[in-house]
């Protein structure tokens, strides 16, 4: 797809249609081409690979709002000579999903031999509002390994969810690691398969400065119609920032510009936009102005650990929100694994330590009607504190209520203190196995 220089490629997928192929895809091709898939909904499927991004001086992207992609391997962006300010955006947004099989998925994978060809390359992966992409390590390890330096990849999470399918690191570490993983205030989820361990060695961070709000989409262009989608790259002082033009193809117009990732640390920015005719060749060439704004750093979702095997957070995190652990073992590798504020929920999953990792005083949060589970002994650090949310919705005649019900039981259950002011006649009580609010009359104690 973009098979000749300069050309502009579009691939839409709708419906309940199925893509299959047997090699290899290429989203861009030759130098200087730029390329869009679109899929809504059906099925692609492949036993060889996917390469998003196959030409130097080209953005390539992949925006996905539903179906189900399956490929044996996917890498972006793969070259055979120069990756020059290539540019692939992988986009998960909405109810879909992503399966890259092959244990690692390359974010710049090639035959350069020199840090030269792959300068100004920049991949990037957004998981957005449900999208799921589920992978082995993220990685910028290429054929030569010798210069991940000059390749930039960030992964930013906008309430979706990446699931491991092996073993090993989420995202690689050391010189072949990603360059940022963002939370933004949606939240993120990150997946462990079943007797699976897996180590995130990168900082999941909220996101810094300023982000691109939107981009304008005016003038000339605004009143044409197009065979395809054009194609939109962001360039500008700061990072990660993506978008990607709406086009209805009922009526081959473009509706606007969606900022699909606002990006971090921006002082300037401008969106390029590429526009292709029925043949497939660039006709334009336009470059609109972006509005920037101050990225959220105070809010958000938080993160959750979902999945029956072991996540392991090796690095100080600052994401913004609650941490909820769902399923398995989220395990603390480090001081600061879970970042200053952050309020505790179990609801299914149970929390430990790495060997010689204290487990720090936590906020612990509890909800009125709603019974939170773990899989396993839970132990309370000196210091940790309740918090219990609803209490204006509690019934007058009930006796009791349970927070919580820990499989295991309770470690510590003396170190845990309620802080939130209960009414008169509530008590917090932490049992063996239970946390409970109940009611008590004198020194009697009624549960129904």
């Amino acid at each position: 797809i973009g098979y000749i220089d300069n050309a502009q490629g579009f691939l839409g997928i709708y419906g309940d249609s199925t893509v299959e192929f047997d090699t290899a895809l290429n989203i861009t091709y030759s130098s200087s081409s730029a390329a869009t898939v679109f899929q809504e909904g059906g099925f692609l499927s492949s036993d060889g690979y996917l390469r998003l991004g196959y030409a130097p001086n080209g953005p390539a992207t992949y925006y996905m709002t539903g179906g189900v992609v399956s490929v044996a391997t996917l890498q972006m962006p793969y070259v055979l000579w120069s990756a020059v300010n290539s540019r692939p955006v992988l986009t998960l947004d909405g109810d879909c999903t992503f399966t890259n099989r092959s244990t690692t998925l390359t974010m710049a994978l090639g035959s350069a031999e020199n840090e030269t060809e792959f300068k100004g390359t920049t991949a990037i992966i957004n998981l957005n509002n449900g999208g799921r992409l589920v992978s082995g390590e993220l990685t910028k390890r290429n054929n030569y390994n010798i210069m991940p330096q000059a390749v930039r990849a960030y992964v930013n999470f906008a309430g979706g969810a990446f699931c491991l399918h092996s073993d090993g690191s989420v995202f690689d570490k050391d010189a072949t690691k990603m360059d940022a993983v963002t939370v933004s205030p949606q939240g993120a989820t990150i997946e462990g398969a079943a007797k699976k361990k897996g180590f995130v060695d990168v900082p999941l961070a909220k996101p810094s400065g300023q982000g691109v709000k939107s981009v304008a989409w005016d003038g000339e262009l605004a009143e044409r119609t197009f065979a395809g989608a054009p194609t939109v790259a962001i360039y500008g002082d700061g990072w990660g920032a993506t978008a990607v033009a709406l086009w209805d193809r009922t009526t081959g117009k473009v509706t606007g510009i969606k900022v699909t990732s606002p990006g971090c640390d921006y002082k300037t920015a401008v969106a390029e936009i590429r526009c292709g005719n029925k043949y497939g060749s660039v006709c334009d060439w336009a470059t609109n102005a972006c509005t920037l704004a101050d990225n959220d750093v105070t809010s958000g979702v938080g993160f959750a650990k979902g999945g029956p095997g072991e996540l392991v957070l090796n690095q100080p995190n600052t994401y913004c929100g609650p941490t909820e652990v769902r399923e398995g073992a989220l395990v603390l590798g480090c001081d600061g694994a879970l970042p200053t504020g952050t309020t505790v929920r179990l609801t299914g999953g149970h929390l430990a330590t790495a060997e010689g990792v204290a487990l720090p005083a936590l906020t612990y949060a509890f909800a009125l009607g709603e019974t939170q589970t773990s899989d396993a002994a839970v132990t309370f650090a000196v210091g940790s504190t309740a918090v219990i949310a609803g209490l204006e919705d509690l019934d007058p005649e009930a006796n009791a209520y349970v927070l919580a019900n820990f499989e295991k039981g309770i470690v510590d259950p003396q170190n845990i203190v309620c802080t939130t002011e209960l009414p008169e006649g509530w008590k917090f009580r932490v049992t063996a196995k239970r946390i409970r609010l109940v009611r008590s009359r004198g020194s009697l104690m009624i549960m129904r």
